[in-house]
């Protein structure tokens, strides 16, 4: 944070008085409040962890049955509660607003399905799931939320991947995410130079219009000091070139840290993927759930949101959090269905 542009350009009274500028305050406060909240969600007893879940995959439901009433009628329930409370809204801003909820349910819809499946009676579970998937789809082709559907697209993926072949999808993922935090750049220096942006621009819609100009721009720029990055937050510094970050996770991260936070960022995620590498032996369909929740994290925040995002990191760990607490409740030995001898 210490030469990012951002900090340069406000006075140390600005800064103290301003929280929402401390965001490497804020990233140390998160670790340590996520860090508490997943270890409490790892040792909570059996039927704490039941109950909680069964909260958390109901409402889950609840979220995705919403939604596709918002997504028919255009956000007609959010516009009249703004409305209501004396805070008006525009149509489409209400409908970007209430898109976001897509997000959150293609990252949770596989732990959430995985816990119903199990809890409810079969007729009821089933239901519940099919409202869980059809609401999550229906309502991200309805408020054109592209992203979400991508995240649902690579974590089915993953959780194929991983169901069937096992540690070896994970291997594949390591790979696959390792290129992505460390490769970024050159990989949008090879599109540019042999002219794949331009052609994309020709035929993709204005959203990835602009997000093609800004990935080249940040690349750019990223060029000029690829060791240690601009500093902390520094992507919002570029005006109208970059506004507020890159669209782009990994290019934030070079952007802002540069090769030293890449490398950095990657080998947190291959601590993570160890975790479902592990658990792959013990429990072969929470590991596919797992990789899935976190395929499609990674998918969504790739080209969708700042890597700094508070609401976003929260979401993440409570992705983790949900899949500790479902370790919690599954019986010990749960790769018996992969024996025929069983």
């Amino acid at each position: 944070m210490a030469w990012s542009p951002l900090i340069k350009a406000l006075s140390l009274a600005a800064l103290f008085t301003d929280f929402e500028k401390q965001t490497a305050l804020k990233l140390v406060l998160q670790a340590v409040l996520y860090g508490a909240f997943v270890m409490a969600a790892a040792s909570l007893p059996q039927t704490l962890a039941r109950r909680a879940l069964t909260g958390f995959a109901v409402g889950m439901v609840a979220v995705a049955a919403l939604i596709l009433v918002e997504g028919s009628y255009g956000a007609a329930i959010y516009q009249r509660l703004k409305l209501a409370i004396g805070d008006p809204i525009r149509p489409d801003l209400a409908v970007k607003n209430v898109a976001q909820a897509t997000y959150i349910l293609a990252l949770f819809c596989w732990p959430a399905a995985l816990f119903l499946a199990s809890r409810f009676a079969k007729g009821l579970s089933q239901w519940m799931i099919g409202t869980l998937f059809i609401g999550l789809v229906a309502a991200a082709v309805q408020m054109s939320a592209d992203a979400a559907l991508a995240g649902l697209a690579v974590g089915l993926l993953a959780y194929c991947a991983v169901a069937m072949t096992g540690r070896l999808a994970i291997l594949l993922l390591v790979a696959a995410t390792t290129l992505y935090w460390v490769a970024a750049p050159l990989l949008v220096l090879i599109a540019v130079d042999h002219g794949l942006f331009l052609r994309a621009q020709a035929v993709l819609g204005a959203s990835w219009d602009a997000r093609l100009d800004i990935w080249s721009f940040a690349t750019a720029r990223i060029m000029e000091q690829p060791l240690l990055g601009w500093g902390l937050d520094a992507s919002r510094t570029f005006g109208n070139a970059i506004p507020l970050h890159t669209h782009d996770g990994a290019l934030q991260v070079w952007l802002e840290l540069g090769a030293v936070g890449a490398l950095m960022m990657a080998t947190a995620w291959l601590f993570l993927l160890k975790i479902i590498y592990d658990l792959v032996e013990v429990d072969r369909r929470l590991a596919a759930v797992a990789a899935a929740s976190a395929c499609a994290y990674l998918m969504i925040g790739a080209v969708s949101f700042g890597v700094w995002q508070e609401w976003w990191l929260a979401l993440g760990a409570l992705a983790f959090a949900v899949i500790v607490a479902l370790k919690r409740v599954r019986p010990a030995a749960q790769n018996l269905w992969l024996e025929p001898t069983h």
